[in-house]
């Protein structure tokens, strides 16, 4: 794997704490770690349509991978606990 490919595979450590102690959507951990207004601008959204977004538990897919381009980020990036594109593992039977 390239250096360039392991980079964009990353997930800082402010979003994965946000996410996991803070419990935050990834999404809106990804929003905290770059810029509300970036986004907002990206998406065409108000800030109230992009915050109302954050809080859904299953947004549409295709908004969400708009959202990870907008991040320079990658789907998977964003998916941060599987809970988006249904990559969660089974805890239950680990």
């Amino acid at each position: 794997m390239s250096k360039e490919n392991i980079e964009s595979a990353l997930i800082p450590h402010r979003v994965v704490e946000d996410v996991y102690i803070g419990d935050m959507s990834p999404l809106r951990a990804w929003r905290l770690y770059q810029s509300i207004d970036a986004m907002c601008t990206k998406l065409g959204m108000t800030r109230d349509e992009y915050i109302e977004l954050e809080l859904k538990k299953h947004p549409d897919p295709e908004l969400l991978k708009k959202a990870a381009d907008a991040l320079g980020i990658t789907p998977e990036q964003l998916d941060v606990r599987g809970m988006y594109f249904g990559h969660a593992k089974d805890t239950e039977n680990a």
